[in-house]
């Protein structure tokens, strides 16, 4: 186990690193994370075996840290991202008939919606599972210490992605949290039995990274003008206006990249009037994306109102990032 521990080193500091900056970040809390040696619960180390897993990754799994399963199993969009559209994995004894041995019976399916594309290798510890049939499949080969990241909408095959060192990966990530590329969401107010958890990034970086996604530029206001009079335009607008909502509110609450200004309790008190301000307007976003048509005089009104009070919030926790 101890030379598991030494070769595997950049992957379990680097994913240890990343969990105590989801806590620090109120992404999670530091009683979400549990740390090895895995007594209770236990690593399900029978399952891992029937999965025909190589005995270093099984290893490798028990020396990993790893989220309690309350907060990490969930269907469709609930459990948490570790980066855009792909959710965090654990591999710890699961309750008798939870969705998470649906999940973990399922681990080693290159595509986990269909067994047919093929088995990943045994060298391999599945990281994370995709966010919906579109998202990210983190993977970690022991065989040479380098994680792969796959997406299906590539169109190729999760061997021909490029590999990078564990330490390269994780470096990455760490700074995009810290820089606030990457947001952190996360209601506490959420009503689902496993919260929904996840990553927002600028708008554009998904679409434009995958075949079939729509190009954009790199300026703001150009892209709002491809879409004039569209309903594409209201939704990029509330997504970049969101997104910058979330960078206001952590820098207006210390965030300097290493948190050792940040008043996290000032910034859950803020963030709880932040969600319900901006949730009460979003339930009737769909209704108003675009003008009726024919619109009588009253709808015409309604839907001017419903947007000055989108540009009222905007300018009170944006200021003049708003869009």
């Amino acid at each position: 186990m101890e030379e598991t521990r030494a070769k595997h080193s950049d992957i379990i500091e680097g994913l240890t690193q990343l969990l105590n900056l989801f806590a620090e970040l109120r992404y999670i809390y530091q009683t979400d994370i549990h740390s090895p040696p895995h007594l209770a619960p236990q690593i399900d180390v029978p399952l891992l075996q029937r999965a025909g897993l190589e005995a270093e990754v099984i290893d490798l799994a028990q020396l990993l840290p790893a989220l309690r399963n309350e907060v990490i199993w969930g269907y469709q969009e609930e459990g948490i991202e570790m980066i855009r559209h792909a959710k965090l994995a654990n591999y710890f004894v699961q309750p008798a008939g939870d969705c998470s041995e649906d999940f973990l019976n399922d681990m080693r399916w290159a595509d986990y919606t269909d067994k047919n594309k093929g088995l990943l290798p045994p060298s391999i510890l599945r990281l994370t599972f995709p966010t919906y049939y579109y998202g990210i499949n983190v993977l970690y080969d022991v065989s040479d210490q380098s994680i792969i990241e796959w997406c299906s909408l590539e169109y190729k095959k999760w061997q021909d992605c490029p590999r990078q060192p564990a330490k390269a990966f994780f470096s990455k990530i760490l700074h995009k949290f810290r820089t606030l590329e990457y947001i952190p969401f996360f209601n506490p107010e959420d009503w689902d039995e496993v919260p929904n958890r996840r990553v927002i990034e600028d708008p554009r970086i998904f679409q434009n990274t995958f075949i079939g996604g729509i190009r954009l530029p790199p300026d703001y206001q150009e892209s709002l003008r491809r879409f004039r009079g569209t309903k594409q335009e209201t939704y990029l607008r509330q997504l970049v206006n969101e997104l910058n909502a979330w960078r206001k509110l952590y820098r207006d609450c210390g965030w300097d990249g290493a948190g050792t200004a940040f008043d996290a309790e000032l910034f859950e008190r803020k963030r709880i009037e932040w969600l319900r301000a901006s949730n009460d307007l979003l339930f009737d976003l769909g209704n108003w994306t675009e003008p009726p048509n024919p619109q009588s005089e009253e709808q015409r009104i309604a839907r001017e109102e419903y947007f000055q009070r989108w540009e009222a919030l905007w300018a009170e926790w944006v200021g003049d990032d708003a869009l």
